[in-house]
């Protein structure tokens, strides 16, 4: 039984021990705003075999969240999977663990999405004052070109890893034959393939805290797989 005006927000973590007080401290900040505006907040971190002493630090905020641990690591879309499976929220969020994305902006992402009535709202972050990396706002751009040339569908940060969108959508999800980074850009042709009540609005992003464990080049042929893949399907259907 899902629980109304709960929003469950799913973070996947693999080793971000340097990440997680500076995150947690600005969840903490998150909840007590949504509270002002009768809305709670259910976070699930999912620990994919981290070798760190991430798990450690997680144990300390224990009263505030939901922990889940996989035993060995999975993969980042396997570990979204968990935590959207457990969820108990009738909207879902999902954010990283790195320190990247500000948790204020779900804030933004609900007035968005209650302001108009959506079912999906993403934060974009090809914006001028986002911290990306050149690289990767290269290969984001990129994916974003070929998500709308191939699949015809109007959207810019396909990999955007800050979203919130309703439960319905959790089934179809979890059928989704992907357990890795490319889990995101799979959702977001899920998400825009079934609904046109979809938006995506500017939010803030940082420079990571602690390595990153996206290997470009290797995740980058994942993610075209999966637009190839939804392409082939298409034609299929015409």
């Amino acid at each position: 039984m899902f629980e109304q005006k709960t929003i469950s927000l799913v973070i996947p973590c693999l080793n971000e021990a340097p990440a997680i007080p500076s995150v947690m401290d600005r969840l903490h900040t998150v909840q007590e705003q949504l509270s002002q505006v009768g809305w709670k907040l259910e976070t699930l971190v999912v620990d994919d075999g981290s070798t760190d002493s991430t798990p450690e630090i997680l144990q300390q905020y224990i009263s505030r969240i939901k922990m889940i641990t996989h035993s060995e690591n999975l993969g980042y879309g396997q570990a979204l999977k968990t935590g959207f499976a457990q969820a108990r929220g009738e909207l879902i969020a999902m954010m990283d663990m790195d320190a990247t994305y500000d948790p204020m902006d779900i804030l933004l992402l609900l007035q968005q999405m209650q302001k108009e009535n959506l079912d999906v709202v993403f934060g974009n972050r090809l914006i001028p004052q986002s911290d990306l990396t050149a690289w990767r706002r290269f290969g984001n751009n990129l994916f974003g070109f070929l998500f709308r040339h191939f699949l015809k569908l109007p959207h810019t940060d396909v990999c955007s890893g800050l979203r919130l969108f309703k439960r319905k959508f959790v089934p179809s999800i979890l059928e989704l034959p992907y357990r890795g980074f490319n889990l995101s850009i799979a959702m977001s042709a899920l998400f825009l393939t079934s609904t046109s009540r979809c938006k995506q609005i500017p939010i803030s992003y940082s420079a990571r805290l602690g390595e990153s464990k996206l290997m470009s080049w290797v995740e980058g042929w994942t993610h075209l797989y999966v637009i190839l893949l939804q392409w082939s399907k298409n034609r299929k259907s015409l």
